[in-house]
C-alpha cells in the first residue's frame, strides 16, 4: 500500500541521512542465494535497492492516461492523492539518480498535475481515494487534510525543481485553490 511505500521512503531517507551525517546507516542486509546460501549486501547497495524499488512503484503503478498513482498494486485499487504527492517528490529524485531523464520526468509531472486540476475536490482539498481514470471520489472516502498536505508538499517540490515552467504554474495553482479558512 501507499503507507508502506511512504514508510519505506521515509526509512530510506533516514538511513541515507544517517550515512551522509557520518553515521553508520543501516546494518548490512543479505540476499538469499538459495537454501543455506546468503550473500552479504552493503548498506549502500541495500539503500540503492530500496530507493529504486520505491521510485519504480511510484513511476509504474499509475493510470496511463491520467498519471494518477494507485493506492496499492491490487486490481482495481483506487488512486491516492498521497501517492501522487510522493510521486511528485520522487520525480526529481529519479532524474537526479539517472533512473529517468529530465524530459520524461517533466512530462510525467505535467500529466499528473493537469489531472490533479480535474479531480473532484472540496474547496481545494482532496478526497482520500479517487477513481484512477476519472479522478472522482471513490469508496465514499472523506476529504482529507493529510492527503491534501502530502499532495501539496509534493507539488511544491516539483515546482521548485522545474521553476518557471508549466509544472511550476500548475503546482502553485493546485496549492492556491485550497481554501484554508473553510477547512478550519
Amino acid at each position: 500500500s501507499v503507507a508502506i511505500v511512504v514508510g519505506a521512503m521515509w526509512l530510506v531517507g533516514v538511513a541515507g541521512c544517517a550515512g551522509l551525517a557520518g553515521g553508520t546507516g543501516p546494518a548490512p542486509a543479505t540476499i538469499t542465494g538459495g537454501p543455506g546460501k546468503a550473500t552479504p549486501r552493503s548498506s549502500d547497495e541495500e539503500l540503492d535497492r530500496l530507493q529504486r524499488a520505491a521510485f519504480a512503484y511510484l513511476w509504474e503503478q499509475r493510470d496511463s492516461r491520467t498519471g494518477l498513482v494507485y493506492n496499492t498494486t491490487e486490481v482495481h485499487a483506487p488512486a491516492s492523492p498521497t501517492a501522487a504527492g510522493v510521486a511528485l517528490t520522487a520525480i526529481p529524485i529519479g532524474i537526479e539518480r539517472g533512473w529517468v531523464n529530465r524530459e520524461e520526468g517533466y512530462q510525467r509531472a505535467v500529466m499528473l498535475l493537469r489531472s490533479l486540476h480535474k479531480i473532484e475536490h472540496v474547496h481545494g482539498f482532496v478526497y482520500h481515494f479517487l477513481d484512477r481514470a476519472s479522478g472522482r471520489r471513490t469508496w465514499q472516502s472523506e476529504v482529507s487534510c493529510i492527503d491534501s498536505a502530502i499532495l501539496f508538499a509534493g507539488a511544491m517540490v516539483a515546482a521548485q525543481y522545474f521553476p518557471g515552467t508549466e509544472v511550476d504554474r500548475l503546482a502553485n495553482r493546485l496549492i492556491d485553490r485550497a481554501e484554508w479558512l473553510w477547512f478550519l
